[in-house]
């Protein structure tokens, strides 16, 4: 493997994981998404999206390049896309989207949430989000 091609600090990365619930319990299924802010401003190239599944007990493990390298240091925009189809007959056609969380999550343009990756952080960040109404 050549040099910078590892994981984490070798990259620029810093491991972040986290969980995220809903009304306190864990949402089960799903994707979180780190949207850089500036992703229209000056400087925008040196920021990538990050984002990480979300596993059964809502806890999920952020990626930029490969698998759990983490986040780039930057201020980011969190949208969280969690719904399941729900069969309401028999028929493969009669379904409709269940969203696991308040639909508002899913954009960042209306979610409200950030996160922050400083620059200096040493140590793995743990990222808690408990969604409400």
């Amino acid at each position: 493997m050549a040099s910078g091609c590892g994981r984490g600090p070798s990259l620029g990365t810093i491991p972040v994981r986290g969980r995220i619930t809903y009304k306190k319990a864990p949402v089960p299924s799903g994707r979180i998404v780190l949207d850089p802010v500036d992703a229209e401003g000056g400087g925008s190239d040196l920021v990538r999206a990050a984002s990480g599944a979300i596993q059964s007990d809502g806890r999920f493990v952020l990626s930029t390049f490969e698998h759990g390298d983490g986040v780039l240091p930057g201020t980011y925009a969190v949208r969280i896309i969690a719904m399941v189809d729900v069969e309401l007959d028999a028929e493969p056609a009669d379904q409709k989207t269940e969203w696991l969380v308040p639909e508002k999550y899913s954009s960042t343009r209306t979610s409200e949430l950030t996160f922050e990756v400083p620059a200096d952080a040493r140590a793995p960040l743990e990222y808690k989000l408990d969604l409400t109404d």
